[in-house]
């Protein structure tokens, strides 16, 4: 069958009660399609959009390389992370990242990194299991006041989503908590074929994991990271990830109401939205990769390390490890910690990095350089979505 006609949701009544409501009630849930079996057959137009692409997407991989794929990968979860409302300033999330007093928000954009990384370093296997799954939900979840209970299980009670105390004015109301084991058995299974479009196959992959909605919170991040997890598995990326969360951060209600259209059939809209949002991203990404491949020039024109020395090994690691403290910069360059304390405190006065502690002890280095272009791409991808979608 073509994507216009896949099938659409239906329903099911089940009996719903809250502490917080008078009596029982009954509520209409959500049953998506089963779709292991399913054919998904693009129009002529789609089938285009979708190779050009993945062309794209592994040029991308192969310009990027090993060193600017953490820049990438933190595009993607601070993107995702911006579409479920969690914001941090840039020094917040660089406290985060080095490991130091943040906060809360910050420390799941930390973890959601952590999480998208692993759900993409286990498909490089060629296999997304279901207990890569349930350790990015862990990963991501860990450190969560409210939730974090949870972490690594599937949900046992009826969920919902929008609305307030009960799920009577919800936008969404997903399947029962008791089928969701079999449905994701079933997305596993679709996961794992090799006949779809590898973009159509992660866009439908996608929409069918958050209307399955198995975790209490935390599925929207972790159905993104499927995205890229099936990039993965079918070998578009090899080293890099791809921050396709940045356009849909751009447009949040837009690719909102693009799921609710998925749950009436309309899957096909949501595959070519992707697919022209991974072609926005690449576009928006190979000018960074451009414009960090030209900083470490101009930090070796700042600083004038000499070769070999310990500035100059400091440097060479800026452009995937920008926040660094004594320890980190130690353990990644084979340096004593005092060794690795004088050099980053003559890149500090050389104007390469700079300190965002201001403390006698756990202090933080940045480069604002590469902050300052994380910032600059997401810039980017927002103009051209808003612009052009």
């Amino acid at each position: 069958m073509t994507g216009s006609v896949w099938p659409a949701h239906t329903t099911v009544v089940v009996p719903f009660k809250s502490s917080l409501m008078s009596g029982p009630t009954e509520i209409a849930a959500s049953l998506p399609p089963k779709i292991a079996r399913l054919t998904y057959s693009p129009s002529r137009a789609s089938a285009q959009v979708l190779a050009d692409a993945a062309e794209a997407i592994t040029a991308l991989d192969s310009r990027a390389g090993r060193v600017l794929s953490q820049f990438l990968a933190r595009s993607e979860s601070i993107a995702s992370a911006k579409i479920e409302d969690i914001e941090v300033s840039t020094e917040d999330y660089a406290r985060g990242l080095g490991g130091i007093a943040a906060s809360e928000s910050a420390v799941a954009i930390v973890n959601s990194a952590c999480a998208l990384q692993l759900m993409v370093d286990s498909a490089s296997d060629g296999v997304i299991t279901l207990e890569s799954l349930l350790a990015g939900h862990r990963t991501l979840m860990a450190s969560d006041r409210v939730h974090g209970r949870y972490a690594g299980e599937f949900r046992t009670m009826q969920s919902w989503i929008g609305g307030s105390y009960s799920p009577r004015n919800a936008v969404y109301v997903p399947p029962p908590a008791a089928v969701a084991p079999s449905y994701m058995d079933d997305l596993l299974d679709f996961v794992n074929r090799d006949d779809i479009p590898v973009l159509a196959q992660a866009a439908i992959a996608h929409a069918q994991f958050v209307s399955i909605h198995p975790f209490t919170d935390g599925n929207g991040r972790v159905g993104r990271a499927l995205i890229n997890a099936i990039i993965r598995r079918r070998g578009l990326t090899t080293r890099t990830v791809l921050p396709i969360s940045a356009t849909m951060a751009a447009r949040p209600q837009a690719y909102f109401d693009l799921l609710s259209r998925c749950r009436e059939s309309h899957v096909d809209e949501f595959v070519m939205n992707v697919a022209r949002s991974a072609q926005v991203v690449c576009n928006a990404a190979a000018v960074s990769v451009t414009q960090m491949n030209e900083l470490p020039q101009y930090w070796a024109t700042l600083s004038q390390p000499r070769a070999g020395s310990t500035a100059a090994r400091i440097l060479a690691m800026l452009l995937s490890d920008p926040v660094l403290t004594v320890h980190s910069a130690a353990r990644l360059s084979g340096l004593s910690l005092g060794n690795a304390r004088n050099a980053l405190n003559r890149l500090e006065a050389d104007t390469v990095i700079e300190e965002i502690t201001s403390r006698k002890h756990g202090r933080v280095w940045v480069s604002p350089d590469v902050l300052e272009e994380q910032d600059s791409f997401t810039r980017r991808v927002a103009e051209t979505a808003i612009s052009d979608f």
